[in-house]
């Protein structure tokens, strides 16, 4: 009888042993500053509201394995909430080498371009096309006829650099938003090889 009830008290003891060693693990982390078991949308608004550093996002932990995504991919979720939450494409760097880090860049397009219908052509890629408020389409195939509007203009310089692969081209765009996604998605082509097969380097447009 006696051991049967050690048994007993053993199998009770050690799963509550791991749950308070898990929860002096988690009290630990975060006295010393790691933000723990919070949802990453959520840390992403907070680091956002702080103006603070997304590298925040790679401390995340969590006080014991669950069910749902993994520990590294809830840490890239805030990292890829936070660049969409603050339209800055630099945070998606830290993605890299990834599509999903590719994904990021690409799919703050529409903040940092202030939402411009602007484009390629389909039937000439050559010509880069705006279309404005008014429904007025402008096409050209040289980005100075866009000079009067300046996020078409940097919207344009932005396309030719990405058709061109060129990130030295992204320089002259005066839109420091599109100027900065420029050099950001351009800066991964050079950067990353592995990566230029990639839907996101619009390789139907090269």
């Amino acid at each position: 009888m006696r051991k049967v009830l050690i048994v007993v008290g053993a199998v009770i003891a050690i799963p509550a042993l791991f749950v308070m060693v898990f929860l002096v693990r988690s009290i630990a982390l975060q006295l010393i500053g790691y933000p723990v078991d919070i949802p990453p949308t959520e840390l992403a608004e907070q680091i956002s509201a702080e103006n603070g550093d997304p590298l925040r996002c790679r401390r995340l932990q969590q006080t014991m394995p669950t069910m749902g995504p993994s520990l590294p991919e809830k840490r890239m979720l805030c990292i890829y909430t936070y660049a969409k939450l603050t339209s800055d494409p630099t945070a998606c760097k830290l993605l890299l080498p990834s599509e999903y880090g590719l994904a990021c860049i690409s799919n703050l397009w529409p903040e940092v371009s202030g939402h411009v219908a602007c484009g390629w052509n389909h039937t000439d890629l050559s010509i880069f096309e705006c279309r404005d408020n008014g429904g007025l389409l402008h096409q050209s195939k040289n980005c100075e006829d866009f000079k009067n509007n300046q996020k078409q203009f940097s919207a344009c310089l932005s396309y030719f650099a990405e058709k061109a692969k060129q990130s030295h081209q992204c320089a002259q765009i005066p839109d420091q938003s599109v100027r900065s996604f420029c050099e950001t998605k351009m800066g991964a082509w050079e950067k990353y090889p592995e990566l230029r097969g990639s839907f996101y380097f619009g390789q139907s447009a090269s």
